[in-house]
């Protein structure tokens, strides 16, 4: 009998000793792949955060080329079309019709204006957008180079600023 408990002390102990260590093998994977697949998920967190912040800066980016050329929204005027109807009741024709269609088309928009304070520090701010943001840069230089008809005198200062980043850019990754 003393010797069946030799037996198994000699084989229990070591046995339950890996057993132990296995255990905590296991539970040492375990957390790995958890602390893998958390660093992976915070990855794309902030890949998704970094597309979605581009996305408002591109969409205020685009809003601000609108302030720039001087532009706000557009304003429905039902005046314009209650009188453009009210001519038309009077004409029957399909002609007639077609006519006040377009009228309305062209008229019944009105677009309110920009200050030119405001269009001129629009104009600066695209600048600065394109020369500090890479995922601006070619929209910046194309917007300025569109406004450069409308205000030229203060568009061409900026342009040609943010067309030598562009050379200092191309000469720097060559």
């Amino acid at each position: 009998m003393n010797q069946l408990s030799d037996i198994i002390t000699k084989i229990a102990i070591p046995i339950t000793t890996l057993l132990g260590i296995f255990g905590t093998a296991i539970t040492l994977i375990i957390s790995l792949v958890q602390i893998r697949l958390k660093s992976v998920e915070q990855t794309e967190f902030i890949k998704n955060q970094e597309i979605e912040s581009e996305l408002k800066l591109i969409n205020l980016f685009t809003e601000l080329m609108d302030i720039a050329h001087g532009r706000k929204s557009n304003i429905y005027s039902e005046k314009i079309v209650d009188i453009i109807i009210s001519h038309c009741k009077e004409k029957k024709t399909d002609e007639d019709i077609k006519k006040a269609i377009e009228l309305i088309k062209n008229e019944a928009f009105l677009t309110e204006p920009i200050g030119i304070a405001a269009q001129d520090a629009a104009i600066a701010a695209i600048y600065t957008l394109g020369n500090n943001h890479e995922i601006l840069y070619d929209a910046a230089l194309q917007g300025l180079e569109s406004l450069m008809g409308f205000k030229k005198g203060i568009v061409e200062k900026y342009y040609e600023l943010l067309k030598k980043k562009k050379r200092r850019r191309t000469t720097a990754s060559t």
